[in-house]
């Protein structure tokens, strides 16, 4: 059954270009990371003394914590909604496949795929501190929920993939809060914990920082798996309704 439902898979993806694209942008995000980052650091600290260095923190939780799970939501989310443009999730109803057990087959592969891309691919960005490892393995659990509540977000909300299109622009407001966060440097950077996304990046920052970061990691497990049980449930109701 697994193995039926990984093969629809490959085949819907190798049909959208667009979905292969993003695929591979985890790979393009290390390359970039490896050519351009020396290049930026001479330019700024020639022209404006700046250390690029000094926001190394930042641009790994934003590329790794954030994108890569963004990526694996979008196509994992879209490959529901083209599902559901054919009615594919419609026939799941008699078949003695249940939508939970579709929903978990979904949700559990995408969880691990985003912790094997960012594990995989951080040590090769050649800014990555190999030593906190395992503190990243903890706070990369967050990315793996972060990345199941866009694809619910977009499978609950979205009745289709011209809808999952105008609600991904949507998704911009939970990287820019927390990355503005990083350069408010009073309590006033907690208002911005409304948004999930904060909590990761916030505990990033703080196991690169040398500081204790269990506090955001509890936070933001408690919030995001709040969020994806309640998408879960809606959308189960949605679909079987």
């Amino acid at each position: 059954m697994w193995r039926s439902l990984a093969v629809n898979d490959v085949k819907s993806i190798r049909r959208d270009s667009l979905l292969v694209y993003v695929l591979f942008m985890p790979f393009l995000i290390v390359i970039m990371l490896r050519v351009l980052m020396p290049v930026a650091d001479r330019f700024f600290a020639e022209q404006y003394g700046i250390d690029v260095n000094e926001y190394t923190a930042l641009i790994l939780s934003f590329f790794f914590v954030l994108q890569v799970p963004l990526i694996f939501g979008l196509v994992f989310g879209f490959l529901i909604l083209d599902e559901r443009d054919e009615n594919t999730l419609l026939a799941l109803r008699v078949t003695p496949l249940s939508m939970k057990v579709y929903m978990s087959y979904r949700m559990g592969s995408i969880f691990l795929f985003t912790l094997f891309y960012i594990l995989l691919l951080l040590p090769f960005t050649r800014v990555y501190r190999i030593e906190l490892f395992i503190d990243t393995l903890l706070i990369v659990l967050l990315s793996g929920l972060f990345s199941l509540f866009v694809l619910l977000f977009l499978a609950t909300f979205a009745s289709n993939k011209v809808e999952g299109l105008a609600l991904m622009k949507g998704l911009g407001i939970l990287f820019l809060g927390p990355i503005a966060s990083y350069f408010i440097t009073s309590n006033w950077q907690y208002m911005f914990g409304i948004l999930p996304t904060y909590w990761p990046v916030k505990a990033f920052w703080e196991m690169w920082d040398g500081e204790s970061y269990w506090f955001s990691l509890l936070i933001g497990g408690i919030y995001f798996t709040f969020l994806n049980w309640v998408m879960f449930k809606r959308f189960i109701k949605k679909t079987i309704a």
